[in-house]
C-alpha cells in the first residue's frame, strides 16, 4: 500500500515563507509520520461519527460543497445539478457560513493561493456569501448568467488555452458559536459512548479528493485521507491507513454538527473543464454525526526487492584506472559512480524467489540544459531555461536466446520517465536509480511470464532476442554550445519582424532554441560512454489562408552547432523568402487530381527519401503477439523491406549508404554523426542500396531474420540512419534533367508536368506546373497520394546536384516498440541526421487536392497592416 505523505508552503513573497528550520521540522514530522503509518493497522470498513480537522475540513467541503455551487453546473442537463433548487433552503447547521473570496489574501496567519484581483473573464473578484447561517443563498457566477443569477461574482477562472466557467477561489468555512478543539473532541467522545460504538475517527489530513457531479453516474465524493486515528471512548487514540472517505453531498452536509475554533488552510490546485486553477479552503475542524469510510484498493506492487543503497559513495569501489569514462573528475564523478555501484549490485542481486537476476542491466542518464525562446511580430512571447536529467533502464531477463522482450501483449510495463535530481548528489542519484531498476526487474519478469505462457501451445521464432556486441568504451571531448540566451532572444526578434512585411501572413512565430545534450551510459557487459551532442535549432513558422479557406503554411527550420550557424542575414532572406512564397500561393491555382511526371527538387527531395523511404532502411523486429489481437497489432511492425535484402529498391543508377562517421560532405557541414549509438556500438558506414538493390539494413542489437548483428545505428529504441547519402555517377546537368521532364510530359500525353519545391510529410507546401514550352504556373497546397517506398522503383532520372539537408527522423513504429522493448523509461523518439540527395524525376506520382473542409478566413483586416481611415 502507497503511504503518501504530502507538505507544501505557499506564500506572495519570499519573507512569508516559513524560515528552513520550521521546513525541516516539517520533513522530520512527515518523516515520523510515514514510519508510523508503515506499521499501524488497515481500517475495515466504517460508519459512524468522526472529527475533521481544519485541513481536512477544508477539503471536504471544497469537493462535497464548493463544486456543486459552481453555476455553470445548474444549467447543464448533464450535470445532477444538486443544489439547483435548494436556494433559501438550509444546507448547514446554524451559524454555520461558506464564502468564496479572492480579495481575501490570508487566513489563519497564511497567504491564500486562489486570490486575485480580477477573474479570467475580467470581472472584479469579491467577496461572495454562498451559505449564510447554514442556509443556500448564492452560487459561484461567471459571466453565463443561469435563471435567477444574471450577474458575475468574479469567479469566470480557467487555466492558459481553455474556456473559463464558474470555478472557486479562496473558500471560507466560518462558524458562529464554535467550541474549543478539546470541546469538540468531548462531544464525539460522548456520542460514541452514547452509540455504543467501540470507537470514531479522527481524520487530521487530507491529501485531496475527487468528486462526480453529472448525472448519469453516481453523484458521490471520494476523499482521500492520509492521517487518521480511531478515537475510543477512553480517549486513546490510534493510527491506522488505508481509508477512502466515501459519500453523498446532501447526506453528508444534513450530518454536520460542530466546528471547533481552529482555522487551518489547504492551498492546492483544482482540475476540471477548464482546466487547472490554484485554489484555497480555509475551514475550522467539524464534527460529523456519521460519516462512511472504505479500505483503500490493495496495491499489487511489491516492496522493493533490494533495500535501500547506501547514501554514502565514499566506499564505494573506484574505477579503473585504464577506465576513461569512470576515471573523469568533478561533478560527473558522483553519477557515474552512482549508475555503476547501483548496476553491480543489482546485476549480482536483484532476484525475487525463484527467478532469476537480470543477465543485461544498462543505465542512460541525459542531462539537457538550454533554453527556449518564442518571438511573435518582432515581439518576446516567451523565454525560458530548460534544465533536466532523465533516466531510462534497460534490463533483460531469461537469456540472451529468449527474454522479456519482443513480446506484445495488454500489459505495456514500460514506466514512466525517472526524473534525476540536478544536484551531484551520490545518494539521491542512487535512490532513484535503485527505485526506476526495481520497477524495471518486475515489469521484466511480467513480461517474460506473459511470453512463457503464450508459447506453451505455439511454435517458438528461432531468432534470438540480443545478439552480442563488443563492450566499447567512449568519452566524447567535444564541448557544449556556447550561444547566449540574449543572443537567441534578439535573433528571434529580429526573425519574428520580418513578417511585418508580409500582409498576407495571418499567423507567424519565431523559436530558437538551445539543447546542450550530455549523455552518460553503463552497462552490465562493460560498455560506458559519455556522449555530447550540442544543438541549436531556428524555427519561423507562418500561415495564412487562400480566398476560399485553404489553410496554408511553411516552415524554415535550421538545426546547426552555433558555429555553423548561418549568418543573421542569411537567415532573415530564408525567413523573408519562405513567408513571400508563402504569401503569394493565396492566390495561385489549385489542382485537383493529377498522376503523372513529378520532379522533386531541393528540400523536397531531402523531405520525400527522408519521409518514405528512409523508414524502410530500418530492420525493426515483428514481436509475438499475445493472441489473435495482438498478432494483428504486431503484424503491423513489418517492415515489407525486411524481404527484400538483394531485390531491387531503386534503379540501377542509384545507390545508398548511412554514415555515421562523416562530419562533412563537400562544402556542407552533416548533423547526423556520431562515435557510438545509443546502446554503444561502435559508428561505422553502411551499404544499404547498391546499384538499385538492396544490401542491408540498418539494425541494433534487437536481431531480425536473416540479419544478426548490430550495425551501430540505435538512436532511443530503434534504428535510426545518422547521415543518409543518396548518389549515382548518372546524375545529369539542370537543363538535360529539364528536357527528360518535358520529354515524359509529352511521352504520356500529359498537359503539364509538376516540380515540388517543398514538402512536409504528404503536404505539398510549394510546386508549380511546368508546361511543355517552359511555363511554370505556381499551385497552391496539394497532397501526394498512394506513395510509397516501392515508387523509388520508378525514379526515371536524377540530377547531377546534390542537396543536403538536415531534419529529424522519426523512429520508425515508435509505440509498439515502446511496448516490447527491454527500456523503462522515457527514451527519445526522434533524432536529428542528415540527407544528401539529388533532384529526383518520376515517371508517375499523384498530386491531388487536400481532402475535407477548410475554415472560413479571419472576418476583420490584419490590424498591423489595417490603413488607418
Amino acid at each position: 500500500m502507497t503511504l503518501p505523505r504530502y507538505e507544501s508552503f505557499f506564500s506572495f513573497t519570499p519573507d512569508g515563507l516559513p524560515p528552513d528550520e520550521a521546513v525541516l521540522d516539517t520533513v522530520a514530522r512527515m518523516i515520523r509520520d510515514l514510519d508510523a503509518l508503515r506499521e499501524a493497522p488497515i481500517v475495515d470498513p466504517y460508519t459512524g461519527p468522526a472529527i475533521l480537522s481544519g485541513r481536512a475540513s477544508g477539503v471536504f467541503f471544497h469537493e462535497i460543497l464548493g463544486h456543486r455551487v459552481e453555476g455553470h453546473r445548474q444549467k447543464r442537463v448533464d450535470d445532477g445539478q444538486t443544489f439547483k433548487k435548494k436556494i433559501n433552503e438550509r444546507i448547514l447547521p446554524p451559524g454555520f457560513s461558506v464564502t468564496f473570496d479572492p480579495s481575501r489574501r490570508q487566513a489563519a496567519g497564511l497567504d491564500l493561493v486562489g486570490s486575485y484581483a480580477y477573474d479570467n473573464q475580467g470581472a472584479p473578484g469579491g467577496r461572495g456569501v454562498v451559505v449564510d447561517d447554514g442556509v443556500l443563498v448564492d452560487f459561484l457566477m461567471s459571466r453565463t448568467p443561469i435563471d435567477g443569477f444574471p450577474i458575475s461574482n468574479g469567479h469566470g477562472r480557467k487555466q492558459y488555452g481553455y474556456s473559463p466557467v464558474s470555478r472557486q477561489s479562496n473558500l471560507i468555512v466560518e462558524v458562529r458559536d464554535a467550541l474549543s478543539r478539546e470541546a469538540l473532541k468531548e462531544q464525539l467522545l460522548a456520542m460514541i459512548r452514547d452509540s455504543g460504538r467501540p470507537f470514531g475517527l479522527f481524520i487530521d489530513d487530507i491529501q485531496g479528493g475527487v468528486t462526480t457531479t453529472g448525472r448519469f453516474m453516481p453523484n458521490a465524493f471520494n476523499v482521500d485521507p492520509n492521517v487518521v486515528y480511531r478515537i475510543y471512548p477512553d480517549g486513546r487514540e490510534e493510527l491506522v491507513r488505508g481509508v477512502d472517505l466515501i459519500g453523498t453531498p446532501l447526506t453528508t452536509l444534513s450530518r454536520v454538527i460542530a466546528a471547533d475554533d481552529e482555522m487551518a488552510v489547504f492551498n492546492g490546485f483544482c482540475g476540471a473543464e477548464s482546466g487547472s486553477v490554484p485554489v484555497s479552503a480555509a475551514a475550522p475542524g467539524i464534527l460529523i454525526s456519521q460519516i462512511e469510510v472504505q479500505k483503500k484498493g490493495k496495491s499489487q506492487e511489491r516492496l522493493p526487492i533490494l533495500s535501500r543503497p547506501p547514501q554514502d559513495g565514499g566506499d564505494a569501489r573506484a574505477p579503473p584506472d585504464d577506465d576513461a569514462v569512470a576515471a573523469k573528475n568533478g561533478a560527473e564523478r558522483a553519477l557515474l559512480q552512482a549508475m555503476r555501484d547501483e548496476l553491480d549490485r543489482s546485476t549480482a542481486n536483484l532476484a525475487m524467489e525463484g527467478m532469476e537476476t537480470p543477465y543485461f542491466l544498462a543505465y542512460r542518464v541525459d542531462e539537457v540544459e538550454g533554453f527556449r525562446v518564442w518571438a511573435h511580430f518582432g515581439a518576446l512571447v516567451r523565454s525560458s531555461p530548460a534544465k533536466r536529467r532523465s533516466l531510462s533502464v534497460e534490463l533483460r531477463v531469461g537469456d540472451p536466446d529468449f527474454d522479456n522482450t519482443n513480446f506484445l501483449s495488454g500489459y505495456t510495463g514500460t514506466g514512466g520517465s525517472t526524473t534525476l535530481p540536478l544536484d551531484d548528489d551520490y545518494g539521491a542519484l542512487r535512490h532513484r536509480l535503485w527505485l526506476a531498476t526495481d520497477s524495471a526487474y518486475k515489469n521484466a519478469q511480467r513480461k517474460l511470464a506473459g511470453k512463457r505462457a503464450a508459447l506453451q501451445n505455439r511454435t517458438r521464432d528461432e531468432i534470438p532476442d540480443f545478439v552480442d556486441a563488443p563492450a566499447v568504451q567512449f568519452l566524447d571531448t567535444d564541448g557544449s554550445v556556447n550561444w547566449s540566451v540574449e543572443d537567441a532572444e534578439t535573433l528571434a526578434r529580429t526573425l519574428s519582424a520580418v513578417f511585418k512585411q508580409t500582409p498576407g501572413i495571418h499567423e507567424s512565430r519565431v523559436q530558437t532554441d538551445l539543447d546542450n545534450r550530455r549523455s552518460y551510459y553503463v552497462n552490465s557487459e562493460g560498455a560506458s560512454y559519455v556522449k555530447v551532442e550540442p544543438w541549436v535549432q531556428v524555427q519561423a513558422w507562418a500561415s495564412t489562408q487562400a480566398d476560399d479557406g485553404t489553410i496554408l503554411e511553411d516552415s524554415e527550420v535550421v538545426y546547426a552547432r552555433s558555429d555553423d550557424l548561418p549568418d543573421r542575414s542569411v537567415l532573415v532572406e530564408r525567413v523573408r523568402a519562405m513567408a513571400e512564397s508563402l504569401s503569394g500561393q493565396r492566390g495561385a491555382e489549385t489542382i485537383d487530381r493529377y498522376s503523372g511526371p513529378v520532379l522533386f527538387e531541393g528540400q523536397a527531395a531531402a523531405a520525400l527519401v527522408a519521409g518514405y523511404f528512409a523508414p524502410r532502411l530500418a530492420a525493426v523486429r515483428v514481436p509475438l503477439g499475445d493472441g489473435f489481437r495482438y498478432e494483428q497489432t504486431a503484424a503491423a511492425a513489418r517492415n515489407p523491406f525486411a524481404d527484400k535484402i538483394g531485390a531491387r529498391v531503386m534503379p540501377r543508377f542509384l545507390a545508398v549508404r548511412d554514415d555515421p562517421t562523416l562530419l562533412e560532405y563537400g562544402r556542407h557541414r552533416l548533423h547526423g554523426g556520431y562515435r557510438v549509438d545509443d546502446e554503444g556500438v561502435r559508428a561505422a558506414p553502411t551499404i544499404l542500396v547498391e546499384r538499385g538493390r538492396l544490401k542491408a539494413l540498418l539494425t541494433t542489437r534487437n536481431p531480425v531474420e536473416g540479419i544478426d548483428s548490430s550495425t551501430g545505428n540505435r538512436r532511443g529504441i530503434a534504428p535510426v540512419p545518422s547521415n543518409l547519402i543518396v548518389s549515382t555517377d548518372e546524375g545529369l546537368p539542370e537543363d538535360e534533367l529539364r528536357t527528360e521532364f518535358v520529354a515524359l510530359i509529352h511521352e504520356r500525353g500529359n498537359e503539364f508536368g509538376i516540380i515540388v519545391q517543398r514538402l512536409r510529410g504528404s503536404t505539398v507546401v510549394q510546386a508549380a506546373k511546368v508546361y511543355p514550352d517552359g511555363r511554370t504556373v505556381p499551385i497552391r497546397k496539394a497532397e501526394l497520394s498512394g506513395l510509397s517506398a516501392s515508387t523509388f522503383k520508378e525514379i526515371v532520372a536524377v540530377s547531377q546536384v546534390e542537396n543536403v539537408h538536415t531534419l529529424r527522423f522519426s523512429t520508425a513504429r515508435s509505440a509498439i516498440l515502446s511496448r516490447t522493448s527491454a527500456v523503462h523509461g522515457s527514451p527519445r523518439y526522434d533524432t536529428i541526421g542528415s540527407v544528401v540527395v539529388p533532384d529526383l524525376l518520376f515517371e508517375e506520382v499523384t498530386v491531388r487536392k487536400p481532402l475535407g473542409n477548410s475554415p472560413r478566413p479571419p472576418v476583420l483586416a490584419h490590424p498591423f497592416f489595417e490603413k488607418a481611415p
